[in-house]
């Protein structure tokens, strides 16, 4: 063979094993994404939203789904728990948020995710009635009906309708709605996106859904059930409101709850609430931020979770459970920060016997302390404490059983118990918001520098969440 047909012969074999062989290695490759997925749909609670799969090189061959509710900006997303398919039904909770679709394409070389964009912002139910005065209200209030209010300031409002399944009372889209203040007697009622200055009461019935108004009341309470204990409210929820500026001159609980079963209050904000130390007639006026009282009745069921409390002022803190046998009470994922105090607990404060008590997943972070004591007739309080990141937190060990190895960590060492081998000192823990924390703590801004999940939590202690992405209040 002559050293010009070596050479030709070479330099096929490179050729061939360059193009033959090589490029099927090249080829096998993980999905890689060209038009992100779009999803389609009504934006209205009770909608139900579809996501495409987008378009997506490297022949995919399945895909996977996710759902996330983000703020009115479409960022600081959180994915909605449970949720993987590709079609998601809107609900209460959705409204005031953007939505936004992931798809995970899946090949044998691998999978990749990408996220559509953020679809505009989810309203309430369709109005099935708008009215522009209060007259009518209880008259239309009627099984499945939607009745909206026109823009404007009204007068105060007594609800005593009492239809047979849930109604609804709430602004018209893009409505600034206020009320004097908004009290219910009858049931199967739900209040939101309403301003009210005079606070929101129940006063009997069950089954009311009290969702992302705006509450204050100069006079008095924020949000109140006072039922009577021997026929309580039942299957009650207060959810994503913001209340704040209760009475300084009177008890100005911002959250009270006398005569309830099976009460949950979820994610609410709660600020600027001050208890003064001599306006009242003894002294104090023992203003709160969540108050319950049941004056030594039996209690089954309260959940209390992923409420944000803040910037206040010798209000006790949430909760402040007494005057009752409870059971079944489960606080998690909740937020106080910046709680100062002249006397009072503005921690968390449960001074009953409690079988049932979880108190998990909590970061409360610059309050007075938190505690758990003995009280009323109850048998057998059970304690499951675990994963808090509590500033301080103490309790009678020998009413509560508790598993003393549950990873909290708190800022002092508590004096009234033993922690247990995974429970830790940190006495500056380090947060995502950083030198940030409670730089800017006015109303409308607080939330954006109040992100105190920890920078580094492989065990998952204290919050998840941030402050900046929820939607508190009304869209309007």
């Amino acid at each position: 063979m002559t050293a010009r047909s070596s050479l030709r012969r070479a330099l096929l074999v490179a050729v061939l094993a360059c193009c033959l062989i090589f490029p099927a290695a090249a080829l096998a490759a993980a999905p890689v994404n060209t038009v992100l997925p779009a999803v389609t749909g009504t934006t209205q609670q009770g909608s139900t939203l579809t996501t495409d799969n987008g378009t997506w090189m490297n022949s995919p061959t399945s895909y996977t789904y996710g759902w996330y509710d983000c703020n009115a900006s479409g960022a600081a997303c959180v994915q909605i728990t449970g949720q993987t398919a590709s079609s998601y039904t809107l609900t209460n909770t959705d409204i005031g948020h953007k939505i936004r679709s992931t798809v995970r394409a899946h090949n044998a070389d691998g999978s990749n995710i990408v996220s559509s964009n953020a679809t505009s912002q989810v309203t309430g139910p369709s109005c099935t009635v708008t009215l522009s005065s209060l007259t009518n209200v209880n008259a239309d209030l009627t099984a499945g009906a939607v009745v909206c209010l026109s823009a404007g300031t009204y007068g105060s409002l007594s609800i005593t309708a009492s239809p047979a399944s849930q109604a609804t009372l709430t602004a018209a889209p893009s409505a600034h709605v206020v009320l004097g203040g908004v009290s219910l007697s009858g049931g199967h009622i739900t209040v939101d996106q309403i301003h009210s200055t005079g606070g929101i009461t129940i006063t009997a019935g069950s089954n009311y859904i009290i969702d992302r108004n705006d509450v204050s009341n100069l006079g008095g309470y924020g949000i109140a059930i006072l039922a009577p204990v021997g026929t309580p409210s039942a299957n009650d929820v207060i959810s994503n409101n913001e209340v704040h500026d209760t009475s300084t001159t009177s008890e100005g609980d911002a959250l009270r709850f006398d005569g309830i079963s099976n009460l949950t209050v979820s994610g609410n904000d709660v600020y600027d609430i001050v208890e003064s130390e001599t306006a009242c007639s003894d002294g104090p006026c023992h203003t709160d931020t969540m108050q319950f009282y049941n004056a030594g009745t039996a209690v089954s069921g309260v959940t209390i979770t992923k409420n944000y409390i803040h910037d206040t002022t010798d209000a006790q803190g949430v909760p402040f459970l007494k005057d009752a046998d409870y059971s079944s009470v489960s606080i998690t994922d909740n937020l106080s920060v910046r709680m100062s105090s002249v006397g009072e607990v503005t921690g968390m404060t449960v001074q009953e016997n409690t079988p049932g008590l979880t108190i998990s997943n909590n970061t409360y972070v610059g309050t007075s302390g938190s505690n758990v004591t003995p009280g009323g007739s109850a048998a057998n309080p059970t304690l499951n404490l675990t994963k808090n990141l509590f500033d301080q937190f103490n309790m009678t060990p020998t009413n509560y059983p508790i598993n003393t190895d549950s990873n909290n960590i708190f800022e002092q060492d508590p004096w009234s118990w033993s922690r247990g081998a995974s429970d830790s000192v940190v006495a500056s823990p380090s947060f995502k918001c950083s030198t940030n924390c409670g730089a800017d703590t006015t109303d409308a801004n607080a939330g954006a520098d109040d992100d105190y999940e920890l920078a580094s939590n492989p065990n998952g202690i204290g919050i998840d969440w941030s402050p900046a992405s929820e939607v508190y209040g009304p869209s309007k």
